[in-house]
């Protein structure tokens, strides 16, 4: 595989939203619904979306886990041994020949030179042997053990509908994970008792999987609810007509009211995503399509003409506040 920023065409310290922003406009391009001829318009869409799930899965490892602390050990394990150790042997020096004015205590007596010098303090009798006990204490007694973390990346359509996918976990072992319809981007599925058994062989921790969306290049979910844009001419959009939209669950005819505009909304109810699981509610979502009113790229004279002599039309204002 080629370089995934080159693919996307953006630099290596490209953030996420710089990231989906590059693949949504790339997928629009090379979909391959989008009517272009090009033989090569498939193998290059699946190019890009592969290096998208490469980048975005790499940037939230980065922004979950924080910057490499590499540099910084490298760093600490360069340092000499020497001084390392110098700080130790000097407060074992300290403390085993104390000044005379340690010795004196707060009275300032002078000590008697004859008399033995005390002993340094110690640790308590079995301090260290307490200290670990009470750690493998807490290890042992834990009541399950580790979770293990892991993602896997789906297209839109997939999280609509719900599918399965192959994980293979850290122990070798792999599972056929249920992916349920309407599942959100980020949102994590538990897979109790695959992660690390405990200390006690008895309750194993859970394997976490998180979900990774990929962005849809014609549609755009909030929730259950799913956003799309719709292009009318300019008699559609004055007269009336029925066109043709797209949804999650196949194309749909609607219908266009007399006099819309740019910014006109039409809600297509129940045509959105399942709930996602957890959210108390059943059914359904919508769909909104987003009116948008294109002129041809080049009028031609008589629409001018008319446009013109239209006197409703000049004397309006849409700049008005």
């Amino acid at each position: 595989m080629r370089n995934p920023y080159h693919v996307l065409g953006i630099s290596p310290q490209a953030g996420l939203d710089e990231i989906k922003s590059a693949y949504r406009r790339l997928a629009k391009t090379y979909h391959p619904d989008s009517g272009s001829d090009d033989p090569h318009q498939k193998e290059r869409f699946h190019e890009v979306t592969a290096a998208y799930e490469l980048l975005n899965r790499k940037a939230k490892a980065t922004v979950r886990n924080g910057p490499s602390p590499r540099r910084h050990a490298a760093r600490t394990s360069a340092s000499p041994s020497s001084a390392q150790e110098t700080p130790k042997r000097a407060q074992t020096s300290q403390s085993a020949e104390p000044t005379r004015e340690a010795k004196a205590g707060p009275s300032h007596t002078t000590p008697d030179p004859e008399s033995p010098s005390p002993k340094p303090d110690k640790h308590p009798p079995f301090s260290d042997f307490l200290t670990n006990l009470k750690s493998v204490g807490r290890r042992a007694f834990r009541p399950s053990g580790a979770d293990h973390i892991y993602e896997l990346s789906i297209p839109f359509l997939d999280a609509v509908g719900g599918t399965r996918r192959r994980l293979t976990l850290d122990n070798g072992k792999s599972l056929e994970v249920h992916i349920p319809a309407g599942v959100e981007d980020g949102q994590q599925i538990r897979l109790r008792g695959q992660g690390d058994l405990s200390l006690t062989g008895r309750d194993a921790g859970d394997a976490l999987v998180t979900i990774s969306v990929a962005p849809h290049p014609t549609f755009r979910r909030e929730g259950a609810n799913v956003h799309v844009d719709a292009s009318v001419s300019l008699p559609e959009a004055v007269l009336g007509a029925k066109i043709t939209v797209p949804t999650i669950d196949g194309d749909v005819t609607v219908s266009v009211p007399e006099g819309a505009n740019s910014g006109s909304v039409l809600r297509l109810k129940g045509k959105g995503l399942t709930h996602p699981p957890g959210t108390r509610r059943f059914g359904k979502g919508d769909q909104f399509v987003h009116l948008t009113l294109v002129l041809p790229p080049k009028p031609d004279d008589a629409l001018k003409d008319f446009v013109a002599t239209w006197a409703p039309g000049l004397k309006h204002s849409p700049r008005k506040p």
